[in-house]
């Protein structure tokens, strides 16, 4: 990680994340130790906030990534990405545990209801999709 001075003291410091491509999507876990990113480089990474540590690079996807979402206890995590992909992942492992397909088109964005039973993507051509997990 590294950090990037501001110009301006009004300004947020910048946080370079390590990625090789832009970052397209950002989610804090529930408890606000974990952040995720999503990028064009077709990764995920988790974050220790408090660090800036890298604690791992999921890997899977074949496109760019456009969302994650954490689960509500952390557990697992969510992605959705231009292969028209959604990608559940453990966590504490960094292992894909499925793969679900049935978009069209590249999903945009990715959500996971409280109790984590059910997962809902939105993809480019106008499809939102409900997952039982």
């Amino acid at each position: 990680m590294t950090e990037l001075a501001a110009p301006d003291p009004n300004v947020p410091r910048a946080i370079s994340l390590g990625h090789a491509d832009a970052i397209r999507s950002v989610a804090v876990s529930k408890d606000g130790k974990f952040a995720l990113s999503g990028s064009a480089d077709k990764t995920l990474r988790k974050w220790d906030i408090e660090t800036g540590q890298c604690l791992d690079v999921l890997k899977g996807h074949a496109g760019t990534v456009w969302s994650v979402a954490f689960s509500q206890d952390g557990k697992f995590a969510l992605s959705g990405s231009s292969d028209n992909t959604l990608r559940k992942w453990d966590l504490e492992t960094g292992e894909c545990l499925s793969v679900l397909e049935g978009h069209g088109s590249f999903i945009r964005s990715v959500a996971i209801s409280e109790d984590g039973n059910t997962a809902y993507s939105a993809s480019g051509n106008g499809v939102l999709r409900i997952w039982s997990l």
